[in-house]
């Protein structure tokens, strides 16, 4: 009896008698980590990360519920009269909005903020068909929702958790503001889920620059890889220094500036849930550090802030 398993046992796949073996040292899951989200956001982000985003129109058109959405949004532009011919191309909702009261940032031009005698605020960032609402003052939020929804067909999607690859959360004691999942997906994109970690986002006894015999390297992907870096910088600003200096060669690109691009991706690895947090408070006052090296640049001597 006890051969007779052994024979059958054989006949098996190896995977199937071995059990399922990783096939790297550094598996993705020995990164992640919930803790500390409420229970109702770590399923929301656990959703989130096995949701793959198309990265165009085309890629969307081919999955069943993509194409719904794609549907679902052509209809809401038309509806809405979101986009039309115009000497000077300026979308309805804006117009709308500036004639409503709000003015219009000059360091965002996305977003309109509105000020009251009271001292509060109203602020709203339109993207494409897209709006976020923020406020200290919600009687003019509630306004500005019903002006909006007699002018738009609205959905009301309720407290912001994620937006343009940038996840919210958010409790009692702040909000966090993290790219959990564009960091994952771009990890993914480049075949390094199972990629070793590195501890620092650049080596520092490497000075990067230009010197003649170098081999380039594929100049599209590493401009498209540096500018998914510049993005994710936003919310891991650790990275800032190294994204400016790998910046400085999008146009002759080589095999060396590409492994640098690589050693940030690797120390991207090792928390890619990390974010900013903003802790709840009364005051409004912004306290933020900053650093350059002095003339760390071997090609033209100019210093690198991050």
């Amino acid at each position: 009896m006890h051969n007779e398993l052994q024979n059958n046992d054989i006949n098996l796949p190896i995977a199937k008698r071995k059990g399922v073996q990783p096939c790297t040292n550094h598996p993705i899951y020995n990164f992640l980590s919930y803790n500390g989200l409420s229970p109702v956001f770590r399923a929301f982000s656990t959703n989130l990360t096995e949701i793959r985003i198309p990265n165009n129109i085309h890629e969307a058109l081919q999955t069943p519920q993509w194409k719904v959405v794609v549907g679902e949004e052509i209809r809401a532009v038309e509806n809405n009269g979101t986009w039309e011919i115009t000497d000077l191309p300026i979308g309805k909702k804006i117009r709308l909005v500036k004639r409503y009261g709000y003015s219009q940032c000059q360091s965002n031009h996305t977003m309109f903020v509105k000020h009251s005698l009271e001292g509060k605020m109203a602020i709203i960032i339109v993207y494409v068909d897209d709006i976020i609402l923020t406020r200290d003052h919600e009687k003019e939020l509630c306004k500005l929702k019903n002006f909006l929804a007699k002018e738009f067909e609205l959905k009301d999607l309720g407290n912001l958790k994620y937006f343009l690859g940038i996840e919210i959360a958010r409790s009692k004691k702040g909000i966090v503001v993290s790219q959990r999942k564009y960091v994952l997906d771009l990890l993914k994109e480049t075949g390094m889920l199972g990629c070793k970690p590195a501890n620092t986002p650049m080596d520092q006894k490497i000075k990067l620059g230009r010197e003649e015999g170098s081999v380039l390297t594929d100049k599209g992907r590493y401009q498209h890889l540096v500018g998914k870096l510049i993005y994710l910088s936003h919310t891991i600003p650790d990275i800032g220094f190294s994204v400016s200096v790998v910046n400085q060669f999008m146009h002759d690109p080589t095999e060396e500036h590409m492994e640098a691009v690589y050693r940030i991706l690797r120390y991207l690895k090792m928390t890619p849930g990390k974010g900013l947090y903003f802790k709840r408070t009364t005051s409004r006052e912004i306290e933020i550090f900053t650093d350059a090296d002095y003339a760390g640049s071997v090609t033209n001597r100019r210093s690198t802030s991050g």
